[in-house]
C-alpha cells in the first residue's frame, strides 16, 4: 500500500504481513516526543526542553528516510520544530515562531503516519484516521483563533479544540509506540521440559 498526497513511495518492506524491524526505533521517538508534550516549568524555565525531545524524533526519522519518504519530509519538519523549539526554553509566547512551531508539528505527525499507514498493514487505518484528524483539527483550531479577535467568546470553543489536538497527540505517540514495540526482535524462547539426564 502507497501513500497519498504526494508522500508515497516504500523501499525495503519486511516479511509479509510483519513489521519490519527497522521501524523499531520508534519507538524510543514517542518516547523522546513525551518530552515534547509535557510542559514542565520552573521560574519559567523548561525542566523538560523540547529540543530534547526533537532532537531524539530528527535522528529517528532521518535513519527511516530509506524506508518510505514521507519519512523524509517527517525529517525536514522534525528539523523545523527543533530549531523553533529553543527559544521557547526560555520563553512561553513565541509569536510568529509558535505558529510556524504549530504547522511543522502538524506536518510531522501527517508524514510519520502516512508512512505507518503505507508500511504497517495491522496500523494502517489509525494511522490513516490519526493524519486527518491532527491536520482538520489544527486548521480548525487556527481558524478559531483568528476568529476569536473578532469574537472573544471563539476562545471557549478553541481551547476545546485544542485539547482534542492534545489527545490525538497522545493517540500519535501511542501508535508510534505500538509499532515500534512489534517491530522490536522477539526474545527467543525458553526451551520447554526438563533437561536430558546424564547418557
Amino acid at each position: 500500500m502507497s501513500g497519498v498526497g504526494g508522500l508515497g513511495g516504500v523501499a525495503g518492506v519486511g516479511g509479509v504481513g510483519g513489521v519490519d524491524p527497522r521501524l523499531a526505533p520508534l519507538r524510543t521517538m514517542a518516547f523522546g516526543l513525551l518530552v515534547v508534550l509535557v510542559d514542565l516549568r520552573f521560574d519559567g524555565f523548561d525542566v523538560l526542553p523540547d529540543p530534547v525531545g526533537w532532537v531524539v524524533a530528527v535522528v529517528v526519522v532521518s535513519r527511516l528516510a530509506g524506508l518510505h519518504r514521507a519519512f523524509t519530509v517527517a525529517t525536514a519538519a522534525s528539523v523545523v520544530c527543533l530549531l523553533v523549539s529553543v527559544p521557547g526554553v526560555l520563553a512561553t509566547d513565541l509569536g510568529l515562531l509558535g505558529a510556524l512551531d504549530t504547522a511543522a508539528t502538524t506536518v510531522f505527525v501527517f508524514a510519520v503516519c502516512t508512512a505507518v499507514r503505507a508500511l504497517v498493514r495491522d496500523e494502517a487505518v489509525a494511522a490513516d484516521q490519526l493524519r486527518w484528524a491532527d491536520l482538520g483539527l489544527t486548521v480548525v483550531l487556527v481558524a478559531l483563533l483568528l476568529l476569536a479577535v473578532l469574537e472573544p467568546g471563539v476562545g471557549v470553543l478553541a481551547l476545546v479544540v485544542g485539547l482534542c489536538l492534545l489527545i490525538v497527540f497522545v493517540l500519535f505517540l501511542l501508535l508510534l509506540a505500538r509499532v515500534g514495540r512489534a517491530a522490536a526482535p522477539a526474545a527467543p524462547a525458553a526451551p520447554v521440559g526438563p533437561p536430558p539426564g546424564p547418557v
